[in-house]
């Protein structure tokens, strides 16, 4: 797709299918190449896009769980992708390429000398003969890069990923245009909520790995990924004979935006057309240097059984705490995960925390789990009514950092509604924006106008202003797999007249100094600068 995500069954698939696939594409492109039969100078840059894309999702290996496929805890897939960017980095001879190659590269690792136990084709047609000894000899080629850096919008993932030094944090959300999960007769039976917002962060491990990052089946609660919105149904609720997978919402208003690729806004507009109708909210996530800010609003239901509850985090507990069992509401403002991931919560109303032994369901519904766990959630009851919330995350923290953090956060929420999300960065001059509705009176930082329901992202530097705006609505011809490539549409951005154009995009039509329309498409980000 135009944003280097790999689809299969149409929807983005960054393990098992999508990342094979790349990995065969990779050895086909390198054993043509200098042929008749060779591929395009274009293949070869597709190629190199879906490889760099599915190393910056990867905490180093393991990808989120909303682009697994019906493989929740589908294990380390770049392990198996490794050799294609080092096939593809020898015939383009592309040092991008074999720096992400070397950095993946660990023949020393138990877990890459159980992927390559022998020669053999294997279901995915890999492991061909002469490929370990290509490989050493392109390790020995090639330096490792440092671990990548910055923040990537994924409209075709309705995906956001955010890495800083060697952590690495994703939400994914469902739409008109992509579905929400995968399952099959015996897989991923329980995955419903896993696009429900869900915030997964990867950054405990030598390398960083999902399960000393706290995700581990035994025992987990499909009822409470973090980050998610969700009701609290029973467990079998979720595993019905019409168990339904693969479906989309009515709203295509899902996606992100990056600003100079380095920190972002995503957004999800909700209404549940299948499960629970009543079932509403709108959420967000700002990612901004070290902080998470994610909000939500306007969540409601008309379910008086369950109760509604957002969640914070569910971590597995690889040894038990001093404290063991817990089960209390939070007093203060601010508490650290087992992982040392750190949580603000400006007004802590609500939040439940728990630590106990737990019992579930292998994904397979074939077999019971257990496991201890540490989770913490915001209980918005039964058939609450425009429910919301606001927290922050700050990885990898320490209980002193908190207490300092929390006396003095980076940030200023500015608006928390129905029409917008609007937060304030001051140290970083940043200011994000969900605009869930179009509006001309926008009060908040530089923008006060928006033509269509869009993303955007400021950072002022000195007499500089630079827009990153982004249009999340995909606009294909049709809901879901059967739809046309996005189509077009028309952003109209104005800013307070102090700032004035210096520099825009092909793609952008100057109306007057501080107002541009932006010709949008695939709901990819542009930007523009203003001076004053």
């Amino acid at each position: 797709k135009p944003d280097g995500t790999v689809f299969h069954h149409s929807t983005a698939y960054a393990s098992a299918y999508g990342n094979n696939a790349m990995l065969m594409s990779a050895l086909v492109y390198r054993l043509l190449h200098g042929t008749r039969f060779a591929l395009s100078e274009q293949a070869g840059a597709n190629i190199k896009q879906a490889l760099l894309t599915l190393r910056f999702m990867a905490g180093k290996y393991h990808v989120p769980m909303g682009v697994s496929g019906r493989w929740p805890f589908s294990g380390p897939a770049l392990y198996d992708t490794a050799p294609g960017f080092a096939y593809l980095a020898d015939a383009l001879d592309d040092p991008e390429l074999g720096a992400a190659f070397a950095r993946l590269w660990n023949p020393h690792d138990p877990a890459v000398q159980a992927t390559y136990p022998h020669c053999g084709a294997r279901i995915w047609w890999s492991d061909s003969p002469g490929e370990i000894p290509f490989l050493l000899d392109a390790a020995e080629r090639w330096q490792p890069e440092p671990d990548p850096t910055g923040h990537r919008a994924y409209p075709y993932a309705a995906m956001n990923v955010h890495r800083r030094d060697d952590w690495v944090a994703s939400v994914r959300g469902w739409s008109k245009y992509v579905w929400n999960y995968e399952s099959s007769a015996a897989e991923n039976r329980y995955g419903r909520y896993s696009s429900y917002g869900m915030v997964q962060v990867f950054s405990q491990g030598n390398p960083v790995n999902a399960a000393d990052s706290g995700y581990r089946e035994p025992g987990w609660d499909w009822l409470r990924p973090p980050g998610t919105t969700v009701i609290r149904v029973p467990l079998e609720a979720l595993n019905t004979s019409s168990v339904i997978d693969r479906q989309y919402t009515q709203d295509p208003f899902v996606g992100g935006v990056s600003l100079q690729g380095h920190n972002g806004v995503w957004a999800m507009r909700f209404a549940d057309p299948y499960y629970e109708k009543s079932f509403a909210f709108r959420k967000s996530a700002f990612f901004v240097d070290g902080t998470t800010v994610c909000i939500g609003t306007g969540i409601t239901n008309a379910d008086t059984d369950h109760t509604t509850e957002t969640i914070i985090y569910q971590t597995a507990l690889g040894t038990l705490p001093e404290r063991f069992p817990v089960d209390e509401t939070l007093t203060t403002q601010w508490l650290i995960d087992p992982v040392g991931n750190g949580y603000y919560f400006p007004q802590p109303r609500q939040v439940q925390v728990l630590a106990h032994h737990q019992q579930s369901m292998h994904n397979s519904a074939r077999s019971q789990t257990e496991g201890d766990f540490a989770l913490a959630w915001i209980d918005h009851g039964a058939a609450p009514t425009d429910a919301g919330y606001v927290y922050a995350i700050r990885p990898g923290t320490s209980a002193a950092a908190m207490e300092h953090y929390a006396a003095a956060p980076d940030f200023a929420l500015l608006q928390s509604d129905a029409l917008a999300h609007i937060v304030d960065f001051p140290a970083s001059h940043i200011t994000g924006y969900v605009l869930f509705e179009p509006s001309d009176t926008i009060g908040h930082g530089p923008l006060r106008g928006v033509s269509i329901p869009c993303l955007v992202m400021t950072r002022q530097e000195g007499e500089k202003l630079v827009v990153a705006v982004a249009d999340p609505d995909l606009r294909m011809d049709e809901t879901g797999p059967d739809g046309e490539p996005g189509g077009l549409s028309t952003l109209r951005v104005t800013l307070d007249p102090v700032w004035r154009l210096a520099e825009a995009p092909d793609n952008a039509t100057v109306i007057d100094t501080h107002t541009v329309e932006i010709i949008c498409r695939d709901g990819a980000s542009y930007e523009m600068v203003f001076g004053r």
